[in-house]
Order: structure tokens, then C-alpha cells, then sequence
């Protein structure tokens, strides 16, 4: 037969029973909890090194083109639509809007007309923009 006392030693054995497994899920928690803080920081830091390594590869393949553009192997225009050499995407899109309706306008009128000559002079100052654009942008690179 139990008496008082062993019931209270029992009590007392359980009730360390259970703070000892309080403590054993406080250190599961912590422990989960910084292995996921790791994991997160980790997949944070290879984010950065695989968007550098793309940064990288991209200003490469402009530091390529930028060398073919200066030694006159490729045109501001062919340089640019590779999307390769940043900060010429406004102007490239403007030149090719004038250049379509350049060509829609040339099926209606001829040359000399005043839709035409206008379209034309868009077009050699868009193209003369982009030339300089794309210079200055090779000169930094190169």
C-alpha cells in the first residue's frame, strides 16, 4: 500500500520529470528556431553570390560588346538591342516606334513629304542619341 509520502515522492519525481522535458522542448524550440535562421541565412548569402555572379557575367558581356561597338564591328543600334549595355532601352524603344511608322509612312507618301522628312529627322537624332549614350556608357566600361 502507498503511503503519503511515497505519493508525494512520486509527485515530486514527476513534477522534475516534467521540467526536465519543459526544458528539453525549450532547447528543441531554441535550437529548431536558429536552425531555421541559419538556413535562411544562408540561402540569403547564396542569392547575393549567384545575383553578383550575374551582375558580373552581364557587365562582361557589355565590356565584349563595348569593345566591338569602339572598334566599329558593330552598330549603336545592333549594340543596344541585345540588351546587353544598360540605360538605352528608352531610346532604342523610341527609335524603333519611328522607324515602324517610317516605313507605315513611306507605303502612303513619298520622300519629300513633310510626314517623311520629319520621321527621318526623328530617326538620325534618336540614332545620333544612342551613338553617345552607348559611347559614353563604353568609355566608363572600357
Amino acid at each position: 500500500m502507498e503511503t503519503k509520502g511515497d505519493s508525494e515522492q512520486r509527485s515530486i519525481q514527476n513534477s522534475g520529470s516534467v521540467l526536465r522535458l519543459r526544458r528539453l522542448v525549450g532547447s528543441a524550440v531554441v535550437v529548431v528556431s536558429v536552425g531555421i535562421a541559419s538556413y535562411a541565412a544562408g540561402f540569403a548569402i547564396a542569392k547575393q553570390e549567384s545575383d553578383s555572379k550575374a551582375n558580373i557575367q552581364q557587365l562582361k558581356l557589355q565590356a565584349k560588346l563595348c569593345r566591338k561597338f569602339n572598334r566599329g564591328e558593330v552598330e549603336a543600334e545592333d549594340a543596344a538591342a541585345g540588351g546587353k549595355i544598360s540605360g538605352v532601352h528608352d531610346i532604342l524603344a523610341d527609335l524603333q516606334t519611328v522607324q515602324v511608322e517610317l516605313a507605315k509612312k513611306r507605303l502612303v507618301f513619298v520622300e519629300e513629304q513633310p510626314t517623311i522628312v520629319k520621321l527621318k529627322s526623328q530617326e538620325a537624332a534618336l540614332k545620333s542619341l544612342l551613338k553617345q549614350r552607348i559611347n559614353g556608357i563604353c568609355n566608363v566600361v572600357n
